[in-house]
C-alpha cells in the first residue's frame, strides 16, 4: 500500500524581512489546497519521479572518482542549506 504525507508552507521569510515563495508554488500555487494536489501527484506519479531522480543522480553516484562525502552532500545536504525559489536560485 502506498501512502504519503504532504503539507504546504509556501512562503519563506528571512530575518531581515524578505520573503520568497518556495519552488513548488510555481506548479501548485500558494493556496491551502496545494498540499492536497501535491499528495495526489505524489501517489500517481511516484514511479516516474523515482525514475527521473535515478537518471539525474546515477551518473554522479556511479562515478568512482568522486568521494563518497561529496555524493552524500550533493544530494542530501543541499536541501537543508538552500531555499529554492521560483526562479531556481539557491539562496
Amino acid at each position: 500500500m502506498a501512502f504519503n504525507l504532504a503539507w504546504s508552507s509556501p512562503k519563506v521569510k528571512f530575518s531581515k524581512g524578505s520573503t520568497f515563495h518556495r519552488r513548488y508554488t510555481k506548479f501548485y500555487g500558494t493556496s491551502e489546497g496545494a498540499a492536497k494536489e501535491l499528495a495526489h501527484d505524489a501517489l500517481t506519479q511516484y514511479k516516474r519521479w523515482e525514475e527521473d531522480i535515478e537518471k539525474w543522480q546515477n551518473p554522479i553516484l556511479q562515478d568512482e572518482l568522486l568521494p563518497a562525502w561529496y555524493k552524500f552532500t550533493l544530494f542530501n545536504e543541499l536541501y537543508f542549506s538552500c531555499c529554492w525559489r521560483n526562479n531556481l536560485d539557491c539562496i
